[in-house]
């Protein structure tokens, strides 16, 4: 499907502040226990600030109400229903002993955020392999964000550890029908050892009323490979900080979103790919269809370190504008400091062709069909993307969302 394309101008090579690191030597939570390290990250909660407006990770997303104290952030339990491919391997995360890789990637030190998710989750999902594991049934999680309590918030933690050889589909939907103001704050680690696969499946339909903050971070050993998938609907406010670390030579990483925004939704989302080590891969494909008045906004950074030579890297971002008040903001940058690469990004933003909708017009389609037909062949190709096992949910959930526009 072609799209009028309004592109942004490039810049590359200009690289924003970004907070993520690799699993760190020494990391507070290996020598302590989770009830000291809970402490430890509150005192840095209460002695540390929101993001500064200013700050390029944040700079789109309003604060204002977490800098003016207007939504609870007194934690609340939620529900959390688990279907085993088999037993034993993905658990609870609050009634566990603590992993020994548990805040390596996202740290109580990295800013206000990440310290109040590390003092204050509740719960959470831990996914433990065995060296070659190898499931062909999905491991599912339905979190339920959603209480009787006026006041409240949601947090949690999710750990992801696939062992060498390892292959898993882990599929976790977010659902919550509160229309009470909520603020719901996740955070999710993946460290995969050599050779391992995760194929990892994000679903997000909460309501407007929320206000949702996720943040992922990978790290990839030799060999291994992480597909990424976003399906994002929900939230008033939906606020993304993803970043994969190639850490090791010939790692992948995937990742995919699809992203529905209706009347005021806002989406802002800041992506890191990050290569650390000779013949790693990278590809990222985000496209986002906008009615209304809803705004997105991408920042997305390709990040080749010295002596990842050999990196093959992609960063695309399309923008679906199905209102004229709708707004799409693609910021794709390169920051490259190896040899021998190949990193490339591309951007647009732009109205449905007119030529086009003209023609299913003229075979007798009225026009709020036609469109819903060429948005869904906007959306193809991230469904082609998918494993198997979660292809068939999305596209149902696709369906039923255009229906609903």
């Amino acid at each position: 499907m072609r799209i009028k394309d309004k592109k942004p101008p490039s810049h590359s090579h200009r690289s924003p502040i970004t907070d993520h690191r690799s699993p760190s030597s020494g990391n507070e939570t290996a020598t302590k226990n989770i009830n000291d390290y809970r402490k430890q990250a509150r005192q840095i909660f209460n002695e540390s600030s929101w993001p500064d407006p200013k700050n390029e990770v944040y700079r789109r997303t309003d604060l204002d109400f977490l800098r003016e104290n207007k939504i609870s952030l007194k934690p609340i339990g939620f529900s959390m229903e688990l279907t085993q491919a088999a037993p034993g391997v993905i658990k609870p995360l609050g009634g566990s002993p603590t992993p020994k890789l548990f805040g390596q990637l996202i740290e109580a030190r990295q800013g206000k955020f990440q310290a109040l998710s590390a003092a204050d989750f509740t719960d959470g999902v831990l996914i433990e392999t065995a060296p070659g594991d190898n499931f062909e049934k999905p491991f599912i999680a339905r979190l339920g964000f959603e209480s009787q309590n006026p006041e409240g918030c949601f947090l949690y933690r999710n750990l992801i550890s696939l062992a060498k050889g390892s292959r898993l589909t882990y599929i976790e939907e977010s659902n919550g029908r509160d229309n009470l103001p909520r603020f719901q704050l996740g955070a999710t680690e993946i460290f995969l050892e050599e050779g391992s696969e995760l194929n990892y499946v994000v679903i997000q339909e909460l309501t407007d009323a929320y206000k949702s903050f996720l943040f992922e971070s990978a790290h990839l050993g030799p060999g291994s490979k992480l597909n990424l998938y976003h399906f994002e609907a929900g939230a008033g406010l939906r606020y993304l900080n993803i970043a994969s670390h190639c850490a090791k030579p010939n790692a992948t990483s995937n990742l995919t979103t699809a992203m529905l925004g209706k009347k005021n939704q806002n989406f802002d989302a800041y992506v890191v790919q990050r290569h650390q080590a000779p013949h790693t891969q990278s590809d990222m494909l985000w496209k986002t269809a906008l009615w209304d008045k809803s705004k997105s906004s991408f920042l997305g950074l390709i990040q080749i370190e010295k002596g990842a030579d050999g990196t093959q890297a992609f960063q695309t971002t399309h923008n679906l504008l199905l209102s004229d008040q709708a707004k799409a903001i693609p910021d794709p940058r390169l920051e490259i400091l190896a040899d021998d690469v190949q990193a490339k990004h591309a951007a647009t933003a732009g109205h449905i062709d007119e030529e086009q909708l003209f023609y299913l017009e003229s075979r007798g389609i009225d026009r709020d069909q036609a469109e819903k037909i060429m948005t869904r062949g906007f959306f193809a190709e991230t469904l082609q993307r998918l494993p198997p096992s979660a292809h068939w949910e999305i596209e149902l959930r696709l369906e039923r969302h255009l229906d609903g526009v």
